[in-house]
């Protein structure tokens, strides 16, 4: 990749130097193309996707008239005498591909242990990508600075998993915290944190009771007098009560471990615009896909696709250089039966970060427990964990109340059989979406029971919200 590399950045020197195309420019940018596909396929210049781009597109050549007329694409031999696809090559191998490349090197996420320790595979999992992001073309997309930023990320949270192993929490939380602090000092973490107003308002909770019935109090977080209950998980410090919702009853179902139907009470939340979450909810392979997507549509030279293009530039330089917090929170569990879980050491003291901040709320992230991603589904798996802000003896946090328009009591799921056959399951923009719970089953999530929950919780049980 080092000799493409050079190669695209010697073409683009040209390009800005000359400010056309000349005979030289189009047969190295040629070349640099016929290469470039024996080492990575992801970029194609024939018909229709990924290009559908109309500066990008091959152009159709149109011979004859009437029923003889045939339409064929352009000869591929003229296809860079066009000086913006030139640049769309050049900028695709400059400043998108090696970004796809790095996430796609660390691996796709959530992630899997080896059969080895958890200190050997978790530095391990953290040297590979920042190994991976030295060998990219310094000062396009990834400087200098960012990658000693990386480095400092990887080293700490190393270095927080073996002080916890070695039974020093606190030293592990100040190690993390520091780093976290300085990364928000070079690129403020406000760039990833995801103000609920850009998601659903729509929020749910599920919790398994024998119960007949559970009010509104029974369906917030575990109150301050029974904190006891309050047992270790993923995001979830021993001892500190959590509010956790889902973006869909089905996420909430699948995080519990897919329990009997017959036991478990949901309740709608509905938030206000000003709970903000730290956002690691997009995986990286749906990520990738995404910014390959937006890279083909808007690339043009006018300002506002400039414009666009810098700005997902942007995010996807901060994509990767969180990657090695998102993975190091998205790890799943190898023994699930053990009191004591290492995957969920960076998350509790990410979660004792935010608790502390005063930027977020809570964390948003993608299940560990789903396998099949895609830029549709993602919406109805997305986890959110929500800290208590205050510590009293009994009771509630009044913080995450009023973080809330208002939320309903449990309804049972025998409740919701006596009446789904009167409640639609479309209707709420949820038609397209295509989810895989179970591998090689595939149904539209409007389709399931689950969304026809969401309308019966917002049409027959609280219509107003």
């Amino acid at each position: 990749m080092q000799e493409v590399y050079a190669s695209a950045i010697s073409i683009r020197d040209q390009l800005r130097t000359l400010g056309g195309i000349t005979p030289e420019i189009h047969e190295a940018a040629t070349n640099l193309y016929i290469e470039l596909r024996k080492i990575d396929s992801s970029l194609s210049i024939r018909t229709g996707p990924p290009i559908i781009n109309r500066y990008t597109s091959p152009r159709p050549v149109v011979c004859g008239d009437g029923e003889n007329q045939t339409i064929t694409d352009e000869p591929f031999s003229n296809y860079f005498n066009d000086p913006i696809r030139v640049s769309y090559l050049v900028d695709w191998i400059l400043l998108v591909l090696p970004i796809i490349r790095a996430v796609k090197a660390g691996g796709d996420l959530p992630t899997d242990r080896d059969g080895s320790g958890f200190q050997a595979f978790f530095d391990r999992l953290m040297d590979t990508y920042a190994n991976e992001l030295k060998h990219l073309p310094v000062d396009d997309v990834i400087t200098s600075a960012d990658l000693q930023i990386l480095q400092l990320l990887c080293d700490s949270l190393k270095s927080a998993v073996a002080h916890y192993l070695k039974g020093q929490p606190s030293i592990a939380y100040n190690v993390l915290a520091a780093a976290i602090d300085k990364f928000d000092g070079y690129i403020p973490l406000d760039s990833i944190a995801s103000d609920i107003s850009s998601r659903a308002k729509d929020l749910y909770k599920i919790r398994v009771s024998d119960d007949l019935a559970l009010n509104k109090m029974d369906m917030l977080h575990i109150p301050f007098q029974q904190r006891g209950k309050a047992s270790t998980n993923r995001y979830s410090i021993p001892g500190l009560p959590c509010l956790y919702l889902g973006s869909s009853p089905l996420i909430c179902w699948e995080e519990l471990n897919r329990p009997n139907k017959e036991k478990i009470h949901t309740s709608l939340f509905v938030a206000k615009d000003e709970l903000n979450f730290l956002d690691f909810s997009v995986p990286p392979m749906v990520f990738v896909k995404r910014a390959q997507e937006i890279f083909e549509m808007v690339f043009g030279p006018n300002q506002e696709e400039v414009n666009q293009l810098s700005e997902l530039y942007n995010t996807m330089k901060l994509y990767a250089l969180l990657w090695p917090l998102i993975a190091a929170c998205s790890i799943r569990v190898k023994n699930r039966n053990d009191p004591f879980k290492p995957e969920y050491i960076i998350p509790q003291l990410l979660l004792q970060w935010v608790q502390q901040s005063e930027k977020y709320d809570g964390i948003c992230y993608f299940s560990t427990k789903i396998k099949h991603y895609n830029f549709q589904n993602i919406a109805h798996f997305r986890n959110y964990a929500l800290p208590v802000k205050s510590c009293r003896d009994e009771g509630y946090c009044t913080e995450i109340q009023n973080l809330f328009h208002d939320w309903t009591a449990g309804v049972p799921w025998p409740i919701f059989e006596l009446h789904k056959g009167t409640v639609p399951g479309g209707g709420n923009g949820k038609e397209s979406a295509l989810i895989e719970v179970v591998d090689n089953v595939k149904i539209y999530y409007h389709q399931t029971d689950f969304c026809k929950l969401e309308s019966f919780l917002h049409s027959v049980l609280y219509p107003r919200m």
